[in-house]
């Protein structure tokens, strides 16, 4: 894991990382690796998951607009307890499970100052979070797509160091589970899915803070939170038995420390 980490950084090292805007109108490209933790909780289970991932943000604005476009990839290991439930009915109370979490947003928005050296933009943010389990252990993955207000900034300190930050309330729109609903453990294969829409009580939090220093390398650092609730689904799936039964309310929580690169053009 570690080789794979250092030639990530060699390769993004070799990008030109100028920091500038052109007739005020300026572009921020940034991509890193990072680290993260969280849980999802049920009544029925409880899952502590850890990992890391790789991160990447497009951002574009002026004096009078911006936009900004952030996807995470993250690959994590899943500790399941309590797992000996009518949801995930496993023979062993608990285990560890692959695990991958995405996370993608879009934010459209006014900037609020005028001036693109310290701005601050507050608008409309369209997103979408997906938390998946591998699935012959038949834990329930998660999606949610959600609309919502959002605001971000940033503030020049001394010596081309930025101070950035930003935060978010989404409603979750639409969302649903999935999981296998008969799981054959001699073949290793699945006769047929569920997928099972959520009820409409969905809410998903996020913000962050962190610093970039906008000359040469534009190195970065990070620190994001998040909060999810997912409602109960709004109707009964099969487990691996055949058995029918209702998923429960969640809640997701998760906190990531970021590091990499940011730049104002790919060449």
């Amino acid at each position: 894991m570690h080789r794979i980490l250092i030639v990530c950084f060699v390769g993004l090292s070799l990008l030109k990382a100028e920091y500038r805007c052109d007739e005020d109108k300026c572009s921020d490209y940034k991509i890193g690796l990072g680290a993260l933790a969280g849980v999802h909780n049920t009544s029925l289970h409880d899952i502590a998951l850890q990992g890391a991932g790789i991160s990447t943000l497009f951002s574009r604005y002026n004096p009078q607009y911006g936009f900004t476009w952030n996807l995470n990839l993250n690959l994590l290991n899943a500790h399941v307890k309590n797992a000996q439930n009518e949801v995930i009915a496993y023979d062993k109370d608990s285990f560890n499970a692959f695990s991958g979490y995405i996370d993608t947003t879009l934010f459209f928005a006014k900037n609020l100052k005028s001036e693109t050296h310290n701005p601050f933009f507050l608008g409309i943010v369209v997103g979408a979070q997906s938390l998946f389990f591998d699935q012959k252990y038949s834990v329930p993955s998660s999606t949610l797509f959600t609309l919502g207000l959002g605001l971000s900034g940033s503030y020049m300190l001394r010596n081309n160091l930025a101070f950035e930050y930003g935060a978010s309330y989404q409603y979750g729109v639409y969302g649903f589970h999935y999981y296998p609903a008969r799981y054959s453990p001699d073949e290793f294969a699945y006769e047929s899915s569920d997928y099972v829409s959520l009820k409409p009580n969905n809410h998903h939090i996020q913000a962050f803070i962190g610093l970039h220093k906008n000359k040469l390398y534009g190195l970065y650092a990070k620190l994001h939170l998040s909060f999810t609730h997912l409602d109960a689904a709004r109707s009964m799936a099969k487990n691996r038995y055949g058995v029918s039964s209702t998923y429960p309310q969640a809640l997701q929580a998760m906190i990531g420390l970021e590091f990499g690169f940011g730049f104002s053009r790919w060449l």
